[in-house]
């Protein structure tokens, strides 16, 4: 099966622009876990540098036909107790078909390289598009913090979702098997 995207390595001058429009978009800006709150481009891009340089373990570039559908990233990387975060954003015009496929993807990728169990997600409670999708891939939610975010005029839980090692080659083995078939 040929999937229609790609996960590539970040490109700071091609991939800013699209970045920064994610960032200072409020309808898109809330489903992301840390907001980079900036006025100007020029601010944006030189914070989202140091976060790439302090924060970030991994950042992919999700692209369908070259254009930028999204991004893959990982954090928080604690190699005693053997897990990472990872996150996933995909742009609205992406968001049915197999785009979604990019996760489980990189998922794959951070346990085949990382000597990690687990890797959990952070997730909004208002974000029902995202919490869907977790369960269908084999997450179940680990912990809740109530009433953590604040939008659109009420507090919000922050789910933590997690997936073990085992379990997400169980649920995902079918999906998994394409990647090595293409």
């Amino acid at each position: 099966m040929k999937f229609y995207y790609t996960l590539r390595r970040y490109d700071a001058h091609k991939d800013i622009p699209d970045l920064y429009r994610v960032y200072s978009d409020y309808a898109e800006q809330y489903k992301l876990f840390s907001v980079l709150n900036t006025n100007s481009y020029e601010e944006f891009k030189s914070r989202f540098e140091s976060k790439l340089a302090y924060n970030y373990k991994d950042f992919l570039i999700i692209e369908v036909q070259q254009h930028f559908a999204g991004f893959v990233a990982s954090y928080d990387y604690k190699v005693i107790d053997s897990h990472i975060k990872g996150l996933i954003y995909i742009e609205p015009a992406f968001r049915s078909g197999f785009v979604g496929l990019a996760g489980i993807e990189f998922a794959n990728i951070l346990f085949q390289y990382y000597n990690i169990r687990k890797i959990y997600t952070e997730v909004y409670a208002y974000n029902k598009t995202s919490i869907e999708y977790h369960k269908k891939i084999g997450f179940t939610e680990e912990c809740r913090l109530k009433e953590y975010k604040y939008f659109d005029g009420k507090f919000w839980d922050v789910i933590y979702f997690q997936i073990s090692r085992e379990l997400f080659y169980e649920k995902n083995q079918h999906i998994i098997k394409r990647f090595l078939d293409d």
